[in-house]
């Protein structure tokens, strides 16, 4: 069994606020792409463009380690060579990483880049910025999964056992106060 947060909804839910705030050149930098959670938020964040016909940039994506220290660097290297209006960040450590180099280039939020986050990270003193985070419905998780757990132990030695189940929960977009 799996109980997850959809992934796709939150990459799609968290382009589609870049979008509507008037973003069209949005770098994405998310964990290892072989990662299943990554594949599936590139897959919303790619379909969210596609469908207002925004063109997918290559040299604005991109994928490694999920650490803050990628986060600060592939940010760094994408504006280096890019203009670009949003960034969709895929996790938090990562996010914690882009709003270093973002205050270190003098970046501001939302006035120059906006920004979402996929999870809502705990900022350090001087990178609280107002970005929109999709927020994972931790407890619902939680909750689902022991009730899952809890299914299966009654299960336990009978001859008849219930198919494996795949159950996602979609995550909430929380949008900055600005």
């Amino acid at each position: 069994d799996l109980v997850a947060t959809d992934n796709y909804k939150g990459g799609y839910e968290g382009t589609k606020y870049l979008i509507s705030s008037g973003c069209r050149r949005i770098a994405f930098v998310s964990g290892w792409m072989k990662l299943f959670s990554s594949k599936e938020r590139f897959r919303g964040y790619k379909e969210a463009l596609e469908e207002e016909g925004i063109k997918i940039e290559k040299e604005i994506i991109a994928d490694g380690d999920t650490s803050e220290e990628f986060g600060y660097t592939a940010i760094k290297k994408i504006l280096s060579r890019n203009e670009i209006d949003g960034i969709f960040s895929a996790n938090e450590p990562i996010t914690i990483g882009i709003l270093r180099a973002l205050k270190e280039l003098e970046i501001n939020i939302p006035q120059d880049i906006k920004m979402a986050s996929f999870d809502e990270p705990h900022l350090p003193s001087g990178l609280n910025y107002p970005i929109a985070f999709i927020s994972q419905p931790r407890y619902e998780i939680g909750k689902r999964a022991a009730q899952l757990l809890l299914e299966r132990i009654k299960e336990k030695g009978k001859s008849q056992k219930s198919p494996y189940r795949k159950i996602f929960i979609a995550p909430e977009l929380k949008e900055p106060n600005i």
